[in-house]
């Protein structure tokens, strides 16, 4: 399977998941504990030697080799498309005993199961924009590298037509673990787990969201300072389209999947880009689109303009001490994927 070549912008910059109009749920309600997207406090995206780091890296001539350009997109191009195969493991009676190592009998079938295990972003590599990767990858990993960004992706159920789920929501860190940021949407993916052979013959499992998909991105649009006198950083949405594929990877032993890898790809337009704005630790707000200043537009959405950006960024996620139950088929409102932003009117 080749992806598409709409390929993917760092839209985790931002301290805040990529959330989407997800498949149908239970609303859950609303905690006022949850609501601490700032705490009505100042929120710095990057520390000083980031906003050093970055505003050298802006000074640096960015254009890119046509010719450079020319040969990874004929290379691109003669690629062989990848050929993935259903995972079918063996029949089964609830007997996890018949079942392979990394499987569990669901459904009357052994099938790929990473249970309990739940993972966090530790690491992003923006792909494309080309252009923007440099400032965009400095960007992307202060964030995480601070714990403002905790993206969690938690392995979920299956779904009797056999789709296996995944959960992805921006986590809180607790002391001795971490919990879902309830205040945002906990998004819930289906897709369907896939076997891809590798060259020494070895059978690769590797999840794919059901083709691509609209979601919605939650980002900031600047601070207000309410009536006494803290500082509130205000959220909105905006649609993205994304493709998804997750690959577990084993350690050494080959005993457990110590990482996974995420490849999100898609397109955002610039309206939308042009309403985030970032908090930089001297308390200067900064537009998100001057990072893209020099990355063309193009029409992906097929409507005959030219109003998008491309992006591609690659993830890469490890185990963490997880403090909530895991998601379970019988209680779907235990991941809310529609929560209410509660946030001062100034900010509609």
């Amino acid at each position: 399977m080749k992806l598409s070549n709409n390929h993917f912008l760092a839209l985790f910059t931002l301290g805040l998941c990529l959330t989407a109009c997800p498949d149908p749920a239970p609303p859950k309600v609303f905690s006022d504990q949850d609501m601490d997207v700032s705490g009505g406090e100042t929120v710095n995206i990057m520390d000083d030697d980031m906003e050093a780091d970055l505003e050298v890296d802006m000074e640096v001539d960015m254009e890119v080799d046509m010719e450079v350009d020319m040969e990874v997109d004929m290379e691109m191009d003669m690629e062989v498309e990848e050929v993935f195969s259903p995972y079918i493991g063996e029949a089964c009676e609830e007997d996890n005993t018949i079942c392979q190592t990394h499987e569990t009998c669901i459904l009357g079938q052994c099938r790929f199961d990473l249970r309990p295990t739940v993972y966090r972003m530790i690491l992003s590599e923006v792909r494309e924009p080309v252009q923007a990767a440099g400032l965009l990858n400095a960007a992307v990993q202060s964030v995480i590298n601070s714990e403002t960004l905790n993206l969690i992706f938690e392995p979920g159920y299956y779904t009797e037509e056999g789709k296996g789920f995944f959960f992805i929501g921006n986590g809180r860190p607790e002391t001795d673990g971490y919990t879902y940021r309830r205040s945002f949407p906990i998004q819930n993916f289906t897709g369907e787990w896939v076997t891809k052979t590798t060259e020494d013959g070895q059978s690769k499992p590797i999840w794919i969201l059901d083709g691509q998909r609209t979601f919605l991105l939650a980002y900031p649009t600047g601070l207000i300072t309410l009536e006494t006198g803290d500082r509130f950083q205000c959220i909105s949405t905006a649609p993205v389209e994304v493709n998804v594929q997750i690959t577990p990877e084993l350690n050494e032993a080959g005993t457990a999947y110590e990482r996974i890898k995420i490849s999100v790809i898609g397109f955002m337009r610039r309206q939308e880009i042009e309403q985030i704005r970032i908090l930089l630790s001297t308390g200067l707000e900064v537009n998100f689109v001057d990072f893209f200043e020099t990355t063309p537009l193009e029409d992906l959405d097929g409507d005959g303009e030219a109003l998008e950006y491309p992006f591609d960024l690659q993830v890469t996620a490890t185990p963490i001490p997880f403090l909530e139950e895991l998601a379970r088929p019988d209680q779907t409102d235990l991941r809310d994927p529609n929560p209410i932003i509660m946030q001062p009117e100034q900010c509609n």
